[in-house]
């Protein structure tokens, strides 16, 4: 790694996973979102379903890229379903489970270590497959493709991803998202991909800015701060939290052109 204060060309990729590991499992959540966000995805399932044991005890949710478990202990207080939460990190992993021990709902909830683009499941065991915030990691195309096995007919995907909300953006947010992430796209050309993968459009919002600001960067700017101060003769680290810091001053400065959007599909009958 060049051993400068540039971070215009870091990707995320460039560095350790065990420094991405040990920054993020301080963080809050690992992606944008919200209780109220998750909760609306849920409802909208509701409402499009004619199934009267929807979310109940015999339902069954895959939660893939769990991370801490936010949205995990979000699904599992609001619903009655069963919950099978992976990641690819330990130290998330443990965090989540924690979390789920402490509410005495460890019955209803499991972890498992797992790839998300190597899952160890049989074809049609889900109801539900969920992914906040992660299906970034291999590709919104290439996860929803990969993952439609796994989902029994009449079933839905629930899944968030990074989207432009306008068809023209600044020069410098374009560029930044083209490196990081090449797959982001507008949100109807995102619901044409969901399609052309085999899904029934459900619906789509977006996450509104307190998803970004107040739940994922706060807690992020704070773990920057941290850093920057426990290893600031680490060079390496430095980069990685300056590049951190300049994700959030982007959005801070382009949000209106993009962000999170919420994607509700479902598998159709046989």
């Amino acid at each position: 790694m060049e051993n400068n204060n540039n971070t215009q060309n870091l990707l995320v990729a460039d560095f350790d996973m065990a420094l991405i590991a040990e920054f993020f499992k301080g963080v809050t959540r690992q992606g944008p979102g919200s209780i109220a966000s998750t909760l609306n995805a849920v409802k909208i399932i509701q409402e499009s379903s004619q199934n009267a044991q929807l979310f109940n005890n015999e339902y069954h949710i895959l939660d893939i890229g769990c991370g801490t478990g936010t949205q995990t202990l979000v699904l599992a207080d609001y619903t009655q379903s069963k919950i099978t939460a992976t990641d690819l990190i330990k130290d998330f992993l443990s965090i989540a489970q924690q979390k789920v021990l402490k509410k005495g709902l460890s019955q209803r909830v499991s972890f498992i270590e797992a790839s998300m683009d190597n899952l160890p499941f049989a074809t049609e065991s889900y109801d539900v497959i969920w992914a906040e915030g992660s299906i970034f990691i291999i590709g919104f195309e290439q996860g929803l493709k990969d993952w439609y096995k796994f989902i029994k007919p009449g079933g839905y995907i629930a899944v968030t991803d990074c989207s432009w909300f306008t068809n023209e953006r600044p020069n410098e947010i374009e560029q930044y998202w083209k490196d990081n992430y090449p797959q982001i796209d507008t949100v109807e050309n995102k619901i044409k991909i969901l399609q052309e993968c085999g899904y029934e459009f459900i619906d789509a919002f977006n996450l509104p800015d307190e998803c970004w600001i107040d739940n994922y960067y706060q807690s992020m700017q704070e773990r920057i701060e941290l850093f920057r101060s426990r290893y600031r003769f680490s060079q390496g680290i430095l980069n990685f939290v300056n590049r951190e810091a300049q994700e959030i001053d982007l959005y801070m400065k382009y949000r209106q052109y993009y962000g999170y959007t919420f994607f509700i599909g479902r598998k159709p009958m046989k």
